[in-house]
Formats: structure tokens, C-alpha cells, sequence
């Protein structure tokens, strides 16, 4: 009986000892899975930045900045901007398939680098024949929309101008959309924006640069003059300024006889400039252009004045430039044209010689103060974490500035301060998809150990209604960067008064560590095996305690050698006196077998 109490007793405290090392090997497992956070399997897609480009029809416009403008959309993506490389080449199209009567050497391309989503690759807009429409339509066009995406999404959405409308059909892959419309559907539209939309498995909406479209709509046959701009410089004086080109964009311009321009402006003192000679005309390309020598040669005008009459004038000065042939008006454009003070010019004076009271001269400067600005902006960064290794050190940013105004609004200068430790790449901007020199846009302060960058233009920029400038550069991580998270902060400075000052600034944050790949912990990065490694723990313990097998198996681990060995070492650590009393009972018992 003896024995047998013997034998549950040293059963039970193998139980013990068994259920205390499980018990650790429990505590120790939580705390390793708490610690070791899960990091999914790097995708090389992430670090991918997308690209494109674009057809221009010169009909609709003559200069990159506004994609909606564009068609042909072509997408590419890289490791890097050097290496992203879409393929637009105006001799790749066939202008048989184009609504448009441009010459295929007339056609523009425009590049677009770090697009912001590249799950909507294209859009076509055709006409009734099947034609690309490359950006005018007539009231009587029906139009066939086409979008495709990347991948397979729901909601799928037509916007046309910024109501929605379903698709009429989807593909039986699900990634590509149709829609017919109407033109005489909208008949006090001047102008169609259209847009292909969808929502992925996140319920994000897809907005994507190459499925957005602005569509002008005209007569048949109409005429039209849609641009007016200016090249200029600095009068010798440094007051006033030196118009070197006029542009004007004219469209369906297909007789180019008997063409006058009437120039006026927003200055009673200023009377119209009517100019009969001196004008280039390039009708397949839509423009007319008057070089410098035209603007100041009085024989060009009807009268025996020129651009000359502009000499002394500062400040803003609206022109306006009003296409006839013969006695018909084909349509106008207007420009602002900011002209510089003299820092010497006394600021409460009016900057032209007009004869209005002091009571309008009031009420003008009254009227400017009350415009506001509501800008925003957004920062991004790519690849999302950098290390100190070279070739593992540049990130790209990307800078969005919104216009949410329905006019058109300038801003005057873009701050961007650099994390600590990360520094600019020299000539690496680029805005909206054109590349800039430093030495025109760029100018940096260093400040500490970190960069401040500032983007200035002479005349700042002019930002069209409800449209965007983008400004991308790079940057790299020196050794002074510190490891963990770091933050952007880009500031923007309107000409107006800000709405919300608040959307001036924006903060993107980036990574900076040691090894930005997944750690190589192999089968433990997967969270559902950490989970079965947890249960078969906590069950194995639960068998030896509870069950007869369990007690059987600990009794059959007593009776081996280790664990003799293991006890014995345990009880002469931590209980000396236990052990050298069993030695003494262990040599007497001997003693006695052997007598």
C-alpha cells in the first residue's frame, strides 16, 4: 500500500513538473507570437510605379497638363521613372481612324509619370462610323464609350458630366464596359466629361487618369477659337513687359483668307488693336501665331499703333483676342497677363492711366479681396519603406494640388520639407509630366541636417477648374535618416485666401529600416500555423492531466534514465539537503541487498 502511495505521489509530481514546463513553453509561445508580427510576402508589385502618355489633337489644345484632353491612352510601369517607358509615337497612328482633320505630324504626346491608379487602362470614345474621337463632337454624334480595367470589379459606372449612368453591356470576362450616348441628350451641354468608374473588393473607387475624357461639344462645321497665350519677357527697363508671341487656337479654320484679330482690354485707357498682317496661320494644327516683330509693327494694324501702346502698363491686364473673317466673328480667348509692379511704384496708385473715380478704383481693389482659394493637397511616397543601402534608398514623391473651384486659380510657390537625413535629387523634377530644370523652378535650403525644396515660377501657376498640377521628384535616404517612420510635409501658397488653410498642407509618411524585405522566419510567418502550434500545446497538456494513456506515458518517462538523471541534478541544485539525505538511504539500502 505503501508503494503504491509512493508511486501516485512521485506520479503527481511528474504531472507537476510536465505541466510547469508546458505551462512555460505556453507563456514563452504567447509571448513570441505577440512579438513577431506578420509580414506578408513582399510584392513586387508595390514597388512598381505606373506611367503613360497620351495623344494631343493641336484642334483641341496645344499644350500637355490636362489629360482629360487627350486620347490613346498607353500605360507602363517600372522599378523606377527611368525605367517606366510608355510607347506613344505619332507616327504609330492612322488618322483614317480619327475624327479630326489634323495632319498625323500635327499630333502631340504628353507623358504622365507616378499615376496614382492604373486599374482603368483605357477608354475609347468612337463616333457612329467607328471613328476615334480625339476631342470635338457635333450635337449630332451618338457616341460608343469603352472602357476596360485590369482586373474584374463591381459597380461598374458611367459619369457623364459627374452624373451617373450604368453600363449597357459588361463583357463575359467582367473588365470591360459600354455605353451609347446621345450628343442631342444634352443639348445645353457645351461640353461632355466623361468618366469610367468602378468600386474594387475594398469598396474604393476607382478613378483613373486614362479613363477620363472632356469632349467639346460644336456646330457642325463651327468654327471656334478656344486659346489665347503669350510668350514674354521682361521689358529692358524692368518695367512692363515684352510680348514676344501671341497663340491662338482656332478650330475647324478651313479658309484662312480675309482673317483679322481684334486684341482689346480691361483698361478704359487702352483702346482695340485691330491686326490685319503678320499672322501665321497653320490651319490642320488649329493656330495662329504672331511673332514679336508682328505685335510691334504698326503697319500690321489698321491703325498706325502696335503692342507698343502696352509699354508703360503694370499690373494684371486681361486681353482679349476676337478672330473675324471679313465682317463674321469666328469667336474670342482671353488671357491674363500679370505684369510686375516697380518696387518703387507707389502701391496706392492705379497701375494704369484710366480716367475712372476714386470711388471704382475702391470698389475694384474691394472686389480682389473677397476671392478665396480652396486648393488641397495630397503626398505620396514610393516604395513605401527605403534603407541606407545604396541602390535601396531613393524614394519618389509625388505631390497632387487640386483646384476645386469652377474657375481657374493660381498658386504662387510648393515647400516641401524633407524627412531628416533624406536629400533632393538634383534635376529630378518633374511637372506635370514635363521635366524641369533646377536652375528655372527649383531652390533648396538646407536646414540642419534636412532639405527644405521650394518650386517657384516667375508668375507662379495658373491651375484650370477642377483639374490638378502634379509635381514629382526623388529623394535619397543618407545615413543620418532615422530608422522607423518618417514624415513629409508639403505646404502650398495660393495668390487668394485660402477656404481651409488646412488642405494647404499635406504629410506622407515613409519607412526607413535596416532591411525592408520580410524577415526569414520560414513556416512561422504563417499566422494559422502559429495558431496550431498554440493548440497542440495547450492539448498535449490536457491529455498527460487528464486522461489514463497521458498518466501511463508519464509514468513510463519516471522510469527512464534522463529523467532520473534530470531529477536528481534538479533536487541537488535546488534542495541539496533532499539529495544527500536520498544518497545516505540509497547506500544503506545497498548495504542491506548485500547482506
Amino acid at each position: 500500500m505503501a508503494t503504491n502511495k509512493r508511486k501516485t505521489r512521485k506520479t503527481t509530481k511528474v504531472l507537476l513538473i510536465i505541466s510547469g514546463i508546458f505551462g512555460l513553453l505556453i507563456i514563452a509561445g504567447a509571448i513570441y507570437f505577440y512579438a513577431l508580427k506578420d509580414v506578408a510576402p513582399k510584392d513586387s508589385s508595390a514597388d512598381q510605379i505606373y506611367c503613360g502618355c497620351y495623344f494631343l489633337d493641336p484642334l483641341v489644345s496645344n499644350s500637355c497638363g490636362d489629360a482629360r484632353l487627350g486620347f490613346n491612352f498607353d500605360l507602363a510601369s517600372g522599378p523606377d521613372l527611368t525605367q517606366c517607358d510608355p510607347e506613344c509615337d505619332t507616327s504609330s497612328l492612322n488618322t483614317s481612324y480619327l475624327n479630326s482633320a489634323t495632319e498625323q505630324a500635327d499630333y502631340q504626346t504628353c507623358l504622365i509619370q507616378n499615376i496614382s491608379d492604373e486599374r482603368c487602362t483605357q477608354m475609347n470614345v468612337l463616333t457612329n462610323e467607328g471613328q476615334i474621337v480625339t476631342g470635338k463632337v457635333t450635337r449630332d454624334d451618338v457616341l460608343k464609350i469603352t472602357a476596360t480595367f485590369d482586373d474584374i470589379y463591381s459597380n461598374f459606372t458611367f459619369y457623364i458630366n459627374n452624373e451617373p449612368v450604368d453600363a449597357d453591356t459588361v463583357s463575359v470576362d467582367q473588365m470591360t464596359i459600354e455605353k451609347t450616348i446621345n450628343i442631342a441628350d444634352y443639348p445645353t451641354a457645351s461640353s461632355l466629361e466623361i468618366k469610367a468608374s468602378a468600386k474594387d473588393s475594398s469598396e474604393e473607387t476607382i478613378n483613373a487618369e486614362a479613363c477620363h475624357r472632356l469632349i467639346e461639344i460644336i456646330g457642325e462645321g463651327e468654327t471656334n477659337v478656344s486659346r489665347l497665350a503669350f510668350e514674354t519677357s521682361t521689358d529692358s527697363d524692368s518695367v512692363g513687359y515684352r510680348f514676344e508671341t501671341a497663340l491662338i487656337d482656332v478650330g475647324n479654320l478651313t479658309d484662312t483668307e480675309d482673317i483679322k484679330i481684334v486684341f482689346s482690354f480691361d483698361r478704359t485707357s487702352l483702346h482695340d488693336l485691330a491686326m490685319i498682317d503678320g499672322l501665321s496661320i497653320n490651319s490642320s494644327a488649329g493656330r495662329i501665331t504672331i511673332q514679336e516683330t508682328d505685335l510691334y509693327l504698326a503697319t500690321n494694324f489698321d491703325t498706325d499703333e502696335s503692342f507698343n501702346i502696352l509699354e508703360d502698363i503694370t499690373g494684371d491686364l486681361i486681353i482679349t483676342a476676337e478672330v473675324f473673317q471679313g465682317e463674321d466673328s469666328l469667336g474670342s480667348a482671353e488671357t491674363t497677363i500679370e505684369i510686375p509692379i516697380p518696387d518703387d511704384t507707389d502701391s496706392t496708385s492705379d497701375t494704369s492711366t484710366d480716367t475712372d473715380t476714386d470711388t471704382d478704383t475702391d470698389q475694384t481693389t474691394d472686389s480682389s479681396t473677397d476671392e478665396t482659394s480652396t486648393f488641397s493637397v495630397t503626398k505620396a511616397s514610393s516604395p513605401s519603406c527605403v534603407e541606407r543601402t545604396e541602390d535601396n534608398n531613393l524614394a519618389t514623391f509625388t505631390i497632387t494640388i487640386n483646384n476645386s473651384q469652377e474657375i481657374s486659380d493660381d498658386i504662387t510657390s510648393i515647400l516641401d520639407k524633407l524627412p531628416l537625413g533624406f536629400t533632393y535629387v538634383e534635376n529630378s523634377s518633374t511637372i506635370n509630366g514635363q521635366s524641369v530644370t533646377d536652375n528655372d523652378y527649383v531652390t533648396i535650403a538646407t536646414i540642419g541636417n534636412s532639405q527644405e525644396i521650394t518650386w517657384e515660377a516667375e508668375n507662379g501657376w495658373s491651375i484650370p477648374a477642377s483639374s490638378s498640377m502634379t509635381i514629382v521628384f526623388e529623394s535619397l535616404a543618407g545615413a543620418n535618416v532615422i530608422t522607423g517612420s518618417n514624415q513629409n510635409e508639403v505646404i502650398v501658397t495660393p495668390v487668394n485666401t485660402p477656404d481651409d488653410p488646412t488642405t494647404l498642407r499635406a504629410e506622407a509618411v515613409i519607412q526607413v529600416e535596416q532591411d525592408c524585405t520580410s524577415p526569414d522566419t520560414g513556416i512561422l510567418d504563417i499566422s494559422i500555423v502559429k495558431i496550431l502550434i498554440g493548440i497542440m500545446i495547450i492539448s498535449t497538456g490536457y491529455f498527460i492531466s487528464s486522461s489514463s494513456t497521458g498518466l501511463q506515458w508519464a509514468e513510463s518517462v519516471t522510469r527512464t534514465s534522463s529523467y532520473k538523471t534530470a531529477r536528481r541534478t534538479g533536487i541537488r541544485m535546488f534542495r541539496p539537503r533532499e539529495y544527500f539525505e536520498t544518497k545516505i538511504i540509497e547506500k544503506i539500502e545497498k548495504r542491506k541487498s548485500k547482506k
